[in-house]
């Protein structure tokens, strides 16, 4: 056997202990991982193609050491390996007992060999370099009776699955399945085959005759959290992490019925804590439900347990449920009141460099009982984010604080900080991140900055070639990066717009703001250029329109040229006054 098959067929091998144990994120010693293959699949294909991924019961006499998938007339159906007897190894036995479900008898027994057939005709050799190019070795034969496929020998009968679920992923691949000896109809009605055999020191053991009945159930196929479609194995666990007190957290779960008779008698059962809903009592072939599985968040603490799915299915499936509770509530950031959740990431938008942003987090104990030793923490590159001013030490039952956290960027780009809130709360310590983005002042944002000739002429934006015939902006941006922050301006011109979105949140609102609008169709409007001079002055830099000169500095808006409505040039000279 090659080094290469070898390890591939060590990998198929699921033993009953493992498969009962392959909850989380640890992987179970022996489990299949499926090797990245030349075309991408589709949600439900991926979902279909998995393999040993059910725990097994016990088949009667017989223990069962897995499933695997057959693939026919682009369907695919599960089949039960039979655990071998004598000492051989699963992934090591040269044929395989295969019963559709768990406590029936033999149905088939697969041989060591894959039978593959391809869309086009090829010439033995060009299958044989393909087969090598998807890393398959063995002993490769054309079928003379069966166009354009091939068998390959494999080192054992569980490998002959596993390169046939290689194939089938393949391109130009039109099936692809183990080579099977199937139980036959004899004249009394039974359906008979010999048991696998084992090769043990070179000589095969057969087993006597059994009796099949007919095939229970198909099995479900369930997968989630959704929107994710990633399939998910009877046994799994479903973290629901971190939630205060009194604020449930749901997810959900697809279940599809994959075989060819309805699933019925369908029931769900949820421990303390926890309430399970949406599966009908019937799923027919073909059918899929959503699950949805609700962490009640009644209680603080960690509540666990073990949701249990029983149909007709012999073998039920479940969930292990666990959640922590908490007692501190985090909201924010203020004024808003929304509840953050463990691990959110909360984005505070762009500011130039070395501009701090502060924001503030209010801290609640939604329980009865006190908690000590409350600190927040922030880490982060350098010296991004500190915190402002930290919470209260201790909170009584029902009593609040609020804490702020300071963002400054000092390099162009995103930075993200982790913010800890410890405690002698349930779960300590709960965590959430921000996140802040650099702006350098010397490279704007603004869209239409390119043909602002004025402020950085260059032979773009001058079609003249007046290359650096303009105020220096940028050189002045470089040198103040406070971009006229603290500086009022008084624009003394015709109608304005005060509403503009280039430059309202510069805009004061005094009385001497005595602008009459172009846009106010209900004065009759009065000129336009008073937003235009606004707009070269003050336009934010906000990645809209424009950039003005002082793009941070305040604005008083003012009418000069109209004598009704407040607008008039004394008002205007007061505000100039006003600017300074």
């Amino acid at each position: 056997m090659s080094s290469v098959m070898k390890h591939r067929v060590g990998m198929l091998v699921l033993s009953l202990a493992a498969a009962l144990g392959g909850g989380g994120t640890a992987q179970a010693a022996g489990e299949r991982v499926l090797r990245p293959t030349p075309r991408e699949f589709s949600a439900e294909e991926r979902a279909s193609h998995e393999v040993f991924r059910l725990a097994m019961g016990d088949g009667g006499d017989r223990r069962l050491s897995g499933r695997v998938p057959y693939y026919q007339a682009g369907t695919m159906q599960w089949f039960y390996v039979v655990e071998p007897e004598g000492r051989v190894a699963v992934g090591e036995a040269a044929e395989l007992e295969l019963v559709r479900a768990p406590g029936l008898a033999t149905s088939a027994v697969a041989k060591s060999r894959t039978v593959v057939g391809f869309a086009d005709d090829l010439p033995l050799e060009e299958a044989r370099a393909r087969l090598a190019g998807l890393g398959i070795a063995g002993r490769v034969t054309p079928v003379d009776y069966m166009p354009r496929a091939f068998v390959v020998e494999t080192p054992s009968a569980l490998a002959a699955f596993d390169v046939a679920d290689v194939l089938v992923r393949s391109p130009g691949v039109e099936y692809a399945h183990p080579d099977f000896v199937l139980a036959v109809t004899l004249d009394d009605g039974e359906r008979r085959t010999p048991r696998a055999g084992t090769e043990v020191g070179g000589t095969v053991r057969p087993g006597g005759p059994v009796v099949v009945t007919p095939a229970a159930a198909g099995p479900f196929l369930v997968t989630g959290p959704l929107p994710a479609t990633a399939v998910v194995a009877s046994g799994s666990t479903v973290a629901f992490g971190q939630t205060p007190k009194g604020t449930a957290i749901q997810k959900q779960y697809q279940f599809t019925n994959t075989g060819t008779d309805p699933v019925t008698t369908i029931a769900v059962s949820a421990p303390a804590g926890f309430s399970a809903a949406g599966l009908p009592a019937t799923l027919n072939a073909g059918q899929n439900a959503t699950l949805t599985l609700t962490a009640l968040a009644t209680s603080v603490g960690t509540q666990s347990g073990a949701v249990q799915v029983t149909s007709n299915i012999p073998t039920a499936f479940g969930f292990n449920v666990s959640v922590t509770t908490t007692a501190l509530q985090v909201t924010g950031p203020s004024p808003a009141t929304t509840v953050v959740t463990s691990g959110q990431v909360i984005d505070l938008g762009s500011t130039a460099l070395n501009t701090p942003v502060s924001v503030t987090f209010a801290l609640s104990n939604v329980d009865t009982g006190a908690v000590q030793n409350i600190q927040a923490t922030v880490t982060g590159p350098g010296t991004v984010f500190l915190v402002q001013t930290p919470p209260a030490g201790s909170l009584a039952g029902a009593a609040a604080t609020t804490f702020t956290i300071q963002a400054t960027p000092t390099a162009a780009g995103l930075a993200t900080g982790s913010v800890s809130v410890v405690s002698t709360d349930a779960g300590s310590p709960f965590t959430f991140m921000l996140t802040v983005t650099g702006v350098d002042p010397a490279v704007p944002q603004d869209p239409l900055f390119g043909k602002q000739w004025h402020l950085n002429s260059t032979a773009q934006s001058n079609a003249n070639g007046l290359v650096g015939m303009d105020v220096n902006a940028v050189a002045a941006w470089m040198a103040q990066p406070t971009l006229g922050a603290g500086a009022v301006v008084a624009v003394a011109d015709d109608g304005s717009q005060p509403l503009h979105p280039d430059y309202v949140d510069n805009v004061l609102n005094l009385p001497l703001s005595n602008y009459w609008s172009a846009t106010d169709a209900a004065n009759g409007g009065d000129g336009a250029h008073g937003t235009a001079t606004a707009g070269l002055v003050g336009a934010r830099d906000n990645a809209i329109g424009v950039r003005g000169v002082a793009p941070r500095a305040s604005l008083i808006l003012t009418n000069v040229f109209r004598n009704n409505v407040g607008a008039n040039s004394t008002t205007s000279e007061q505000a100039a006054q006003f600017a300074g």
